[in-house]
């Protein structure tokens, strides 16, 4: 599925979006390499589809950059961090000092965050093997 795909269906009001071939080519080029592992598979039209998390990461930053030109611009469409509130329910989100400081753009969108998550869950570090001669 491709990262178009993903987004029409996450965030659907961002279709008609100014350039979003353009944000999505951009975000493909920003976009390290996750390979090519299943995510997960969806169900369109009766037919199952994989979605690969190097476009999933795809989609979420585009989204972001989305959510960011409307700050920018003075358009609100919820995709800002901060407080969440609906009725009675309040949640405040908060980041890690480390996420603050190695991504501190994507720590404001909910996009961001996303993507943040992905970028953890995907992530392995160098393995060091030492052994000790007897």
């Amino acid at each position: 599925m491709s990262a178009k795909d993903i987004i029409h269906i996450r965030a659907p009001e961002y279709d008609a979006t100014t350039g979003l071939d353009n944000l999505i080519s951009l975000a493909e080029m920003q976009t390290g390499n996750f390979g090519d592992e299943v995510l997960g598979t969806v169900t369109v039209n009766d037919t199952a589809v994989s979605i690969t998390v190097r476009d999933m990461a795809i989609a979420l930053h585009t989204l972001h950059t989305i959510v960011r030109q409307e700050i920018r611009v003075g358009i609100k469409h919820g995709g800002t961090l901060g407080n969440i509130g609906e009725g009675a329910l309040n949640v405040a989100l908060t980041f890690s000092d480390l996420d603050k400081k190695q991504f501190p753009d994507l720590c404001t969108t909910i996009w961001g965050v996303e993507l943040i998550q992905l970028i953890r869950a995907n992530f392995s570090g160098g393995v060091t093997r030492m052994f000790h001669a007897l």
